[in-house]
């Protein structure tokens, strides 16, 4: 196995710094809260927390991470408040640098309350609310004027 095994009532891990490059064998340990896996090579973790329904605390910053999609898998914990793509201790993802980012993320996650090591506020939320619901309106609008033409 993967020494994972045995691991059902672990709730917090931290795996910084060990060169991983997925997260093969996570589903082993599904009471995880608190996961620290910065500082690895995850290019995508993608499918592979579904299992981590219990998840709260997340942090993957310094990894190479650079999709939105991975931001779109983790919509599915409702129970994450704290989420690092990004992090002074640690470093940066590449998906820290596409535009909308922020936005991106507190529009998919509505309850985090800290992105990035810094306090959302019920203010930034709504912000993204309507940032993202603007930009679905102008890229429909977009969508359909090529359709025209």
């Amino acid at each position: 196995g993967n020494g994972l095994e045995g691991l059902q009532d672990l709730e917090v891990f931290w795996i910084a710094e060990n060169l991983l490059t997925s997260l093969k064998g996570i589903e082993l340990a599904p009471n995880i809260e608190e996961f620290n896996v910065s500082r690895n090579k995850l290019e995508t973790i993608f499918g592979q927390l579904d299992r981590n329904t219990k998840l709260r605390i997340l942090n993957l910053s310094d990894n190479r991470i650079s999709s939105f999609r991975n931001v779109l898998d983790l919509s599915k914990f409702s129970g994450l408040t704290d989420l690092a793509f990004s992090d002074p201790d640690w470093g940066d993802n590449p998906v820290c640098e596409l535009s909308n980012f922020q936005t991106y993320v507190l529009y998919h996650l509505p309850a985090l309350r800290t992105l990035d090591r810094m306090r959302i506020s019920d203010e930034e939320h709504s912000g993204a609310q309507a940032a993202f619901a603007r930009k679905r309106l102008y890229y429909n609008m977009r969508i359909k004027m090529s359709k025209r033409n």
